[in-house]
C-alpha cells in the first residue's frame, strides 16, 4: 500500500464517492485540472488487482491510498 496525503481542507464527504469518476471535479477546486487523474489511477489500480481509496484524513486533508497485491490475481487479507 502506497499512500499520499496533502493538508488542505479535505473534499466534502458527499463527494468522495464520485473522485474516481473520469472529468468529476468537486465543487470548490481552484487548481488547474480536467478530473481525469483520479480516474486514471483508479482504473489502472483495478486492472493489476487493487484498489484505489480515496478519504480524508480525521486530523484533516485528504488521503489517497493505493492498495495493489503482491502477486497478480492474490488478494492479501488485512
Amino acid at each position: 500500500m502506497v499512500s499520499v496525503r496533502d493538508h488542505g481542507p479535505g473534499v466534502q464527504a458527499e463527494h468522495l464517492s464520485q473522485l474516481g469518476e473520469p472529468f468529476y471535479r468537486a465543487p470548490g477546486q481552484t487548481a488547474a485540472g480536467h478530473g481525469l487523474g483520479l480516474a486514471i489511477a483508479r482504473r489502472a489500480a483495478e486492472r493489476h488487482g487493487g484498489t484505489l481509496v480515496l478519504a480524508n484524513h480525521p486530523q484533516g486533508g485528504f488521503v489517497a491510498s493505493l492498495e495493489l497485491p503482491l502477486e497478480p490475481g492474490i488478494v492479501v487479507q488485512p
